[in-house]
Protein backbone atom coordinates (compact mmCIF):
# COMPACT_ATOMS: atom_id res chain seq x y z
CA UNK A 1 0.00 0.00 0.00
CA UNK A 2 1.11 3.55 -0.70
CA UNK A 3 1.56 5.87 2.24
CA UNK A 4 -1.40 8.19 2.78
CA UNK A 5 -0.94 11.93 3.15
CA UNK A 6 -1.67 13.26 6.62
CA UNK A 7 -4.72 15.07 5.24
CA UNK A 8 -6.14 12.00 3.53
CA UNK A 9 -9.15 10.37 5.23
CA UNK A 10 -8.41 7.00 6.78
CA UNK A 11 -10.09 4.23 4.79
CA UNK A 12 -10.22 0.68 6.11
CA UNK A 13 -10.94 -2.07 3.58
CA UNK A 14 -12.37 -5.43 4.66
CA UNK A 15 -12.27 -8.25 2.11
CA UNK A 16 -14.03 -11.51 3.04
CA UNK A 17 -12.96 -14.41 0.85
CA UNK A 18 -13.55 -18.13 0.49
CA UNK A 19 -11.89 -20.21 -2.25
CA UNK A 20 -11.52 -17.15 -4.51
CA UNK A 21 -7.79 -17.33 -5.22
CA UNK A 22 -8.37 -16.99 -8.98
CA UNK A 23 -9.96 -13.54 -8.64
CA UNK A 24 -8.50 -12.15 -5.41
CA UNK A 25 -5.24 -10.90 -6.95
CA UNK A 26 -7.11 -8.95 -9.64
CA UNK A 27 -9.35 -7.39 -7.00
CA UNK A 28 -6.33 -6.45 -4.88
CA UNK A 29 -4.38 -5.01 -7.82
CA UNK A 30 -7.25 -2.63 -8.60
CA UNK A 31 -7.48 -1.68 -4.93
CA UNK A 32 -3.74 -1.00 -4.65
CA UNK A 33 -3.89 1.12 -7.80
CA UNK A 34 -6.28 3.66 -6.28
CA UNK A 35 -5.50 7.38 -6.63
CA UNK A 36 -6.48 7.69 -2.98
CA UNK A 37 -4.92 4.69 -1.21
CA UNK A 38 -6.55 2.77 1.59
CA UNK A 39 -4.90 3.19 4.98
CA UNK A 40 -5.35 -0.51 5.76
CA UNK A 41 -6.52 -3.65 4.00
CA UNK A 42 -7.80 -6.61 5.99
CA UNK A 43 -8.51 -9.93 4.29
CA UNK A 44 -10.67 -12.37 6.23
CA UNK A 45 -10.03 -15.87 4.92
CA UNK A 46 -13.21 -17.78 5.76
CA UNK A 47 -11.38 -21.12 5.95
CA UNK A 48 -10.53 -21.46 2.24
CA UNK A 49 -9.32 -24.93 1.23
CA UNK A 50 -5.95 -23.37 0.39
CA UNK A 51 -5.13 -20.62 2.92
CA UNK A 52 -5.02 -17.15 1.37
CA UNK A 53 -1.68 -16.50 3.06
CA UNK A 54 -0.19 -19.32 0.95
CA UNK A 55 -1.45 -17.94 -2.36
CA UNK A 56 -0.58 -14.24 -2.25
CA UNK A 57 2.77 -12.98 -3.52
CA UNK A 58 5.22 -10.64 -1.76
CA UNK A 59 3.65 -7.55 -3.41
CA UNK A 60 0.76 -7.97 -0.95
CA UNK A 61 2.93 -8.20 2.18
CA UNK A 62 1.41 -5.06 3.78
CA UNK A 63 -2.06 -6.61 3.80
CA UNK A 64 -3.31 -8.06 7.08
CA UNK A 65 -4.74 -11.57 6.74
CA UNK A 66 -7.02 -13.13 9.35
CA UNK A 67 -8.16 -16.73 8.96
CA UNK A 68 -11.24 -18.44 10.36
CA UNK A 69 -10.66 -22.01 11.49
CA UNK A 70 -14.12 -22.97 10.18
CA UNK A 71 -16.23 -21.60 7.32
CA UNK A 72 -18.73 -19.22 8.92
CA UNK A 73 -20.21 -17.24 6.03
CA UNK A 74 -19.52 -13.86 4.49
CA UNK A 75 -21.52 -11.93 7.10
CA UNK A 76 -19.44 -13.32 9.96
CA UNK A 77 -16.23 -12.73 8.00
CA UNK A 78 -17.21 -9.09 7.52
CA UNK A 79 -17.87 -8.74 11.24
CA UNK A 80 -14.44 -10.22 12.00
CA UNK A 81 -12.77 -7.69 9.73
CA UNK A 82 -14.86 -4.81 11.00
CA UNK A 83 -13.73 -5.41 14.58
CA UNK A 84 -10.15 -4.73 13.43
CA UNK A 85 -10.66 -1.53 11.42
CA UNK A 86 -9.17 1.77 12.55
CA UNK A 87 -10.28 4.09 9.74
CA UNK A 88 -13.04 6.68 9.80
CA UNK A 89 -14.47 5.15 6.62
CA UNK A 90 -15.10 1.45 6.03
CA UNK A 91 -15.23 -0.35 2.71
CA UNK A 92 -16.48 -3.95 2.40
CA UNK A 93 -15.03 -5.23 -0.88
CA UNK A 94 -15.91 -8.66 -2.26
CA UNK A 95 -12.95 -10.68 -3.47
CA UNK A 96 -14.16 -11.00 -7.06
CA UNK A 97 -15.18 -7.41 -7.82
CA UNK A 98 -13.04 -4.69 -9.40
CA UNK A 99 -13.07 -0.94 -8.76
CA UNK A 100 -11.85 1.84 -11.06
CA UNK A 101 -8.82 3.92 -10.15
CA UNK A 102 -10.66 6.95 -8.71
CA UNK A 103 -13.36 5.02 -6.83
CA UNK A 104 -12.08 5.61 -3.30
CA UNK A 105 -11.15 9.20 -4.06
CA UNK A 106 -14.58 10.15 -5.42
CA UNK A 107 -16.54 8.45 -2.65
CA UNK A 108 -14.26 9.66 0.15
CA UNK A 109 -14.45 13.24 -1.17
CA UNK A 110 -18.24 12.97 -1.16
CA UNK A 111 -18.22 11.89 2.49
CA UNK A 112 -15.67 14.55 3.43
CA UNK A 113 -17.75 17.30 1.83
CA UNK A 114 -21.02 16.08 3.39
CA UNK A 115 -20.32 15.32 7.03
CA UNK A 116 -23.95 14.49 7.79
CA UNK A 117 -24.34 11.58 5.37
CA UNK A 118 -23.78 7.93 6.29
CA UNK A 119 -22.57 6.55 2.99
CA UNK A 120 -21.65 7.22 -0.60
CA UNK A 121 -22.83 4.65 -3.15
CA UNK A 122 -21.78 4.38 -6.79
CA UNK A 123 -23.24 2.70 -9.83
CA UNK A 124 -21.41 -0.28 -11.33
CA UNK A 125 -21.31 -2.53 -14.38
CA UNK A 126 -22.57 -6.11 -14.05
CA UNK A 127 -20.42 -8.36 -16.21
CA UNK A 128 -18.30 -11.46 -16.72
CA UNK A 129 -14.58 -11.52 -15.94
CA UNK A 130 -13.70 -10.84 -19.59
CA UNK A 131 -16.12 -7.92 -19.81
CA UNK A 132 -14.80 -6.53 -16.52
CA UNK A 133 -11.22 -6.45 -17.80
CA UNK A 134 -12.35 -4.52 -20.89
CA UNK A 135 -14.50 -2.14 -18.84
CA UNK A 136 -11.66 -1.24 -16.49
CA UNK A 137 -9.15 -0.88 -19.34
CA UNK A 138 -11.45 1.53 -21.19
CA UNK A 139 -12.57 3.45 -18.11
CA UNK A 140 -12.19 7.22 -18.23
CA UNK A 141 -12.50 9.44 -15.19
CA UNK A 142 -15.33 11.95 -15.21
CA UNK A 143 -16.87 14.49 -12.87
CA UNK A 144 -19.16 12.71 -10.39
CA UNK A 145 -22.84 12.74 -11.29
CA UNK A 146 -23.97 12.78 -7.67
CA UNK A 147 -27.39 13.11 -6.07
CA UNK A 148 -28.33 13.35 -2.42
CA UNK A 149 -30.91 10.85 -1.19
CA UNK A 150 -32.76 11.99 1.93
CA UNK A 151 -33.67 9.31 4.46
CA UNK A 152 -37.17 8.47 3.27
CA UNK A 153 -36.39 8.86 -0.43
CA UNK A 154 -33.32 6.62 -0.34
CA UNK A 155 -35.08 3.81 1.50
CA UNK A 156 -38.14 3.94 -0.75
CA UNK A 157 -36.01 3.71 -3.87
CA UNK A 158 -33.86 0.90 -2.48
CA UNK A 159 -36.87 -1.23 -1.51
CA UNK A 160 -38.04 -0.95 -5.12
CA UNK A 161 -34.59 -1.55 -6.65
CA UNK A 162 -32.53 -3.46 -4.09
CA UNK A 163 -30.00 -4.52 -6.72
CA UNK A 164 -28.85 -0.93 -7.24
CA UNK A 165 -26.59 -0.94 -4.15
CA UNK A 166 -23.89 -3.54 -3.49
CA UNK A 167 -21.21 -3.69 -0.76
CA UNK A 168 -18.30 -3.43 -3.23
CA UNK A 169 -19.58 -0.08 -4.45
CA UNK A 170 -20.24 1.87 -1.26
CA UNK A 171 -18.00 3.68 1.21
CA UNK A 172 -19.44 3.82 4.72
CA UNK A 173 -18.92 6.21 7.60
CA UNK A 174 -17.84 4.19 10.63
CA UNK A 175 -19.89 6.26 13.08
CA UNK A 176 -23.03 5.46 11.06
CA UNK A 177 -22.18 1.75 11.15
CA UNK A 178 -21.80 1.93 14.91
CA UNK A 179 -25.24 3.51 15.24
CA UNK A 180 -26.78 0.89 12.93
CA UNK A 181 -25.43 -2.13 14.84
CA UNK A 182 -27.87 -4.82 15.95
CA UNK A 183 -26.96 -6.40 19.28
CA UNK A 184 -23.39 -5.22 18.84
CA UNK A 185 -22.94 -6.51 15.27
CA UNK A 186 -22.89 -4.70 11.93
CA UNK A 187 -24.08 -7.90 10.26
CA UNK A 188 -26.44 -9.89 12.55
CA UNK A 189 -25.32 -13.51 12.59
CA UNK A 190 -28.86 -14.84 12.06
CA UNK A 191 -29.22 -12.90 8.78
CA UNK A 192 -27.37 -14.68 5.97
CA UNK A 193 -27.32 -14.31 2.20
CA UNK A 194 -29.06 -10.93 2.33
CA UNK A 195 -26.89 -9.41 5.04
CA UNK A 196 -25.96 -6.45 2.85
CA UNK A 197 -29.63 -5.74 2.09
CA UNK A 198 -30.36 -5.83 5.83
CA UNK A 199 -27.55 -3.35 6.56
CA UNK A 200 -28.49 -0.95 3.77
CA UNK A 201 -32.15 -0.86 4.83
CA UNK A 202 -31.07 0.02 8.39
CA UNK A 203 -28.71 2.74 7.18
CA UNK A 204 -31.22 4.24 4.74
CA UNK A 205 -33.92 4.24 7.42
CA UNK A 206 -31.68 6.32 9.66
CA UNK A 207 -29.61 8.55 7.37
CA UNK A 208 -29.21 10.58 4.20
CA UNK A 209 -26.75 9.18 1.65
CA UNK A 210 -25.24 10.18 -1.68
CA UNK A 211 -25.51 8.18 -4.89
CA UNK A 212 -22.85 8.59 -7.61
CA UNK A 213 -24.48 7.64 -10.90
CA UNK A 214 -21.13 7.05 -12.64
CA UNK A 215 -20.29 3.36 -13.16
CA UNK A 216 -17.13 3.08 -11.06
CA UNK A 217 -16.50 -0.65 -10.90
CA UNK A 218 -17.30 -4.11 -12.20
CA UNK A 219 -19.55 -6.58 -10.39
CA UNK A 220 -18.71 -10.10 -11.50
CA UNK A 221 -21.56 -12.56 -11.90
CA UNK A 222 -20.49 -16.15 -11.42
CA UNK A 223 -22.37 -19.44 -11.16
CA UNK A 224 -21.52 -19.86 -7.48
CA UNK A 225 -22.95 -16.48 -6.46
CA UNK A 226 -25.96 -16.81 -4.16
CA UNK A 227 -27.79 -14.62 -6.68
CA UNK A 228 -27.65 -17.54 -9.14
CA UNK A 229 -29.63 -19.78 -6.72
CA UNK A 230 -33.15 -18.41 -6.56
CA UNK A 231 -34.28 -20.74 -3.77
CA UNK A 232 -31.55 -19.36 -1.49
CA UNK A 233 -32.12 -15.82 -2.69
CA UNK A 234 -35.76 -15.74 -1.67
CA UNK A 235 -35.33 -17.81 1.48
CA UNK A 236 -32.60 -15.48 2.74
CA UNK A 237 -34.58 -12.41 1.68
CA UNK A 238 -37.48 -13.64 3.81
CA UNK A 239 -35.13 -14.07 6.78
CA UNK A 240 -33.90 -10.49 6.30
CA UNK A 241 -37.45 -9.09 6.14
CA UNK A 242 -38.44 -11.03 9.29
CA UNK A 243 -35.50 -9.56 11.16
CA UNK A 244 -36.15 -6.00 9.97
CA UNK A 245 -39.84 -6.19 10.94
CA UNK A 246 -38.87 -7.46 14.39
CA UNK A 247 -36.50 -4.48 14.72
CA UNK A 248 -39.21 -1.95 13.88
CA UNK A 249 -39.26 -0.66 17.45
CA UNK A 250 -35.49 0.03 17.31
CA UNK A 251 -35.17 1.46 13.79
CA UNK A 252 -37.01 4.69 12.90
CA UNK A 253 -39.26 3.19 10.23
CA UNK A 254 -42.47 5.04 9.45
CA UNK A 255 -45.75 3.16 9.72
CA UNK A 256 -45.91 3.05 5.93
CA UNK A 257 -42.39 1.60 5.69
CA UNK A 258 -43.24 -1.18 8.13
CA UNK A 259 -46.37 -1.98 6.11
CA UNK A 260 -44.26 -2.07 2.95
CA UNK A 261 -41.72 -4.40 4.57
CA UNK A 262 -44.50 -6.79 5.58
CA UNK A 263 -45.88 -6.86 2.05
CA UNK A 264 -42.40 -7.47 0.65
CA UNK A 265 -42.03 -10.32 3.17
CA UNK A 266 -45.18 -11.93 1.76
CA UNK A 267 -43.90 -11.47 -1.80
CA UNK A 268 -40.58 -13.11 -0.90
CA UNK A 269 -42.46 -16.08 0.60
CA UNK A 270 -44.43 -16.58 -2.63
CA UNK A 271 -41.30 -16.27 -4.77
CA UNK A 272 -39.46 -18.70 -2.54
CA UNK A 273 -42.30 -21.19 -3.01
CA UNK A 274 -42.31 -20.65 -6.78
CA UNK A 275 -38.54 -21.18 -6.94
CA UNK A 276 -38.93 -24.41 -4.97
CA UNK A 277 -41.62 -25.51 -7.43
CA UNK A 278 -39.37 -24.69 -10.38
CA UNK A 279 -36.54 -26.71 -8.84
CA UNK A 280 -38.82 -29.76 -8.63
CA UNK A 281 -39.64 -29.62 -4.92
CA UNK A 282 -43.39 -29.09 -5.17
CA UNK A 283 -44.10 -30.74 -1.82
CA UNK A 284 -41.90 -28.30 0.08
CA UNK A 285 -43.25 -25.37 -1.96
CA UNK A 286 -46.83 -26.14 -0.91
CA UNK A 287 -45.77 -26.66 2.68
CA UNK A 288 -44.09 -23.25 2.76
CA UNK A 289 -47.18 -21.55 1.34
CA UNK A 290 -49.46 -23.24 3.88
CA UNK A 291 -47.22 -21.99 6.67
CA UNK A 292 -47.23 -18.50 5.17
CA UNK A 293 -51.05 -18.47 4.96
CA UNK A 294 -51.27 -19.29 8.66
CA UNK A 295 -48.65 -16.74 9.54
CA UNK A 296 -49.83 -13.85 7.33
CA UNK A 297 -53.09 -14.48 5.42
CA UNK A 298 -53.13 -12.91 1.98
CA UNK A 299 -55.40 -13.29 -1.04
CA UNK A 300 -52.39 -13.33 -3.37
CA UNK A 301 -50.68 -16.03 -1.32
CA UNK A 302 -53.89 -18.09 -1.30
CA UNK A 303 -54.20 -17.70 -5.07
CA UNK A 304 -50.58 -18.79 -5.52
CA UNK A 305 -51.27 -21.87 -3.37
CA UNK A 306 -54.39 -22.81 -5.38
CA UNK A 307 -52.54 -22.42 -8.67
CA UNK A 308 -49.71 -24.55 -7.34
CA UNK A 309 -52.11 -27.34 -6.36
CA UNK A 310 -53.44 -27.18 -9.92
CA UNK A 311 -49.89 -27.44 -11.26
CA UNK A 312 -49.77 -23.86 -12.50
CA UNK A 313 -46.88 -21.56 -11.60
CA UNK A 314 -47.93 -18.03 -10.73
CA UNK A 315 -46.01 -14.96 -11.88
Amino acid sequence: MKASNVTDPLISVVIPTYNNAETLSTTLDALLNQKLPASEIIIVDDCSEVPVADTLGPQYSDIKIVRHETNQGVHIARNTGYELVTGQYVYFLDSDDIICSDFLQVLANTLEQNKDIAAAFSDFKTCTAEEAAMFVAEYEEADPDAIRMPRGEGLSLYLKRSGMFLPSFVLLRKTALEEAKVDGEVFPRDVWGNEDFHLFVRLLAMNDVYYIRNKMGAYLVRDNNISSNQVKVWLSRGVAFDSLIQLANRIPFTEGEVKHLKELRRISARRHANSLMSSGDGKEAKKQLRQELVRSPSLKTFATYVLMICGIKSS
